[in-house]
């Protein structure tokens, strides 16, 4: 998210508040029932809830959600860069 902030933003300042709103917006979203299921912040508890319940279905949306967009923030923030370089 920090590399997707740099590349959105040209200062530090921005890019520091550009990155903490990207960090914060999911957590507005954690509010809503039906979509807190699909974010990524609950994999940090996964492990001791797939010990204590031995089930790991209730984490596969959060799993399939970050795998798909740590690449499509780390592309995006590529492109970003990119064309600010040249």
């Amino acid at each position: 998210m920090t590399a997707l902030a740099a590349g959105l933003t040209r200062g530090m300042v921005a890019g520091v508040a550009t990155g903490f709103g990207l960090v914060v917006a999911p957590a507005f979203l954690g509010a809503i029932p039906r979509v807190s299921d699909w974010l990524p912040f609950g994999l940090g508890t996964a492990l001791i809830d797939i010990l204590k319940t031995g089930d790991s279905s209730q984490h596969v949306g959060a799993a399939v959600v970050a795998l798909l967009l740590i690449p499509l923030a780390l592309a995006a923030s590529v492109k970003l860069v990119q064309r600010r370089e040249v």
